[in-house]
């Protein structure tokens, strides 16, 4: 919370993820994400009939580039293996949103999902972590 202050505005209300859903602005669920980062939580919000998630970088778009960023983040601290098979259950669970909007776009991706792609997404972010976990495993 700190560095947020820091990094604001004076005057600038802060507060902790669990509570922006207090504020009543607007429908939203957080969604508390482990294993990359500090503090990485997500957003899901209802907005004119479909459903938005906000991801900050957890999961990721599969590329060559943003798999091995994922391996190299996994592997070292901050990382946490177990964290991110976590928040990639919790992001399963809470269901398929109608657009994602990650922190950083893979490769210009659209925001809108279609069939399949946020399952694909979910399993391939939990393919790179069987890599990192049982490197031997993978073929």
């Amino acid at each position: 919370m700190d560095r947020v202050r820091e990094a604001c505005p004076p005057g600038t209300s802060i507060g902790p993820a669990e509570e922006l859903s207090d504020r009543g602005w607007f429908p939203l669920k957080t969604i508390t994400l482990d294993g990359r980062g500090w503090s990485p939580v997500a957003y899901r919000v209802n907005l004119g009939g479909r459903t938005v998630l906000f991801s900050g970088r957890i999961p990721v778009r599969m590329s060559q580039e943003t798999g091995e960023a994922l391996i190299a983040d996994l592997r070292h601290p901050p990382g946490d293996p177990q964290g991110y098979f976590r928040a990639m259950t919790r992001l399963h669970l809470a269901g398929r949103p109608d657009l994602w909007l990650p922190l950083v776009p893979t490769h210009g991706q659209n925001a809108n999902l279609y069939g399949q792609d946020w399952d694909r997404t979910i399993e391939e972010n939990l393919g790179v972590l069987r890599a990192v976990v049982s490197p031997s495993s993978v073929r």
